[in-house]
């Protein structure tokens, strides 16, 4: 979700959505607590807060999320490495069946 609305805010002259304006709108549905969202008055001073917060993230959105995205990343292709050399074997093991067979 972040970096979708990151991906608005880079474009703001198409879009005209800016940071600031981001955070405003997303800020309370995204952090909806019932100090910002619920029965009686609203809760201005949590409100703004929210908003803050997700404008904080989008606009730090790579310093923060694309380290977490890289690690998945490598844990990933070491998985995939992984099954790689668990198939060769299996495969090692299957020639050597049959190469011992008709031996």
């Amino acid at each position: 979700m972040m970096r979708l609305l990151r991906r608005i805010a880079d474009c703001t002259e198409q879009t005209r959505m800016n940071f600031s304006d981001l955070g405003i709108i997303f800020g309370p549905s995204m952090l909806s607590t019932p100090l910002v969202v619920g029965p009686g008055p609203p809760n201005r001073d949590m409100y703004k807060k929210a908003c803050d917060v997700i404008q904080f993230l989008i606009e730090n959105y790579q310093s923060i999320f694309l380290e977490v995205e890289r690690e998945r990343i490598n844990l990933r292709e070491g998985r995939l490495q992984k099954e790689k050399e668990l198939a060769q074997k299996v495969r090692d093991m299957i020639d050597s069946e049959e190469n011992s067979a008709y031996k």
